[in-house]
């Protein structure tokens, strides 16, 4: 905006309505971003589902091959998770420094709440 777009407003309001705002803009971008950022995880085979269901009933014999699978797809979402909540972990938000203090430290758990948010959903 213009600064001829205020009007009466004194330049300590403006200043303090532009960082309000630009503060508010990060934190929606972020927000989309997560939301946008949601991680796919492989599906269990298909061929051991049923099997699956009925497995664990006493006496029945294990199927090596299902568990084999299960562990196949377990370890790719292990890593798809790892991979993905460690993405961008050390990126400070724009304008930050490492020692801003409490502020910065509330949105660092933020950050990683959205993160465990997304992959949970």
């Amino acid at each position: 905006m213009k600064n001829t777009d205020w009007g009466l407003c004194e330049e300590e309001q403006r200043k303090e309505f532009q960082h309000v705002f630009d503060k508010l803009a990060i934190e929606l971008r972020e927000a989309l971003k997560s939301l946008t950022s949601n991680i796919k995880l492989d599906e269990i085979p298909e061929e051991f589902e049923n099997e699956a269901k009925v497995s664990g009933n006493a006496g029945q014999r294990q199927n090596t091959q299902m568990i084999a699978a299960f562990e196949g797809t377990f370890k790719k979402w292990i890593d798809q998770i790892t991979n993905h909540y460690e993405k961008e972990d050390n990126v400070l938000p724009t304008g930050t420094t490492i020692d801003q203090g409490p502020r910065s430290e509330l949105e660092y758990w933020r950050r990683k709440m959205r993160k465990l948010t997304c992959i949970s959903e």
